[in-house]
């Protein structure tokens, strides 16, 4: 688990998007379409800053519900396009452009 070994002002912001017909489409934001920029890196996909690890898969397992998927010869469930789940560690001060997600207070 990554999170345990972070120092206090480090954060796991991500990414999700999927390649699918030769579009990027923002898993964290659909049906939001992306670009490429000059170097291949996909630009304008939805950036969280997510607590703890349950909450990263919690988000990757709602994003994952929005793939493109059909049945094919092969595979019933064939998702018949690619994820691409971005990780980013930031130091606090450098997270200007992300949605933090907070973990709700212990009721």
């Amino acid at each position: 688990d990554l999170y345990p070994r972070l120092p206090a002002e480090m954060q796991v912001c991500c990414q999700f998007a999927q390649l699918y017909n030769e579009e990027f489409l923002d898993l964290f934001d659909p049906p939001a379409r992306l670009s490429q920029d000059g170097s291949g890196n996909i630009v304008g996909a939805k950036t969280l800053c997510l607590p703890h690890a349950e909450a990263l898969l919690e988000k990757v397992r709602e994003g994952t519900s929005y793939r493109a998927s059909s049945r094919t010869a092969m595979n019933d469930a064939s998702s018949r396009s690619h994820a691409i789940l971005s990780l980013h560690v930031l130091e606090d001060s450098s997270i200007s452009a992300c949605l933090v997600v907070k973990k709700a207070p212990a009721a």
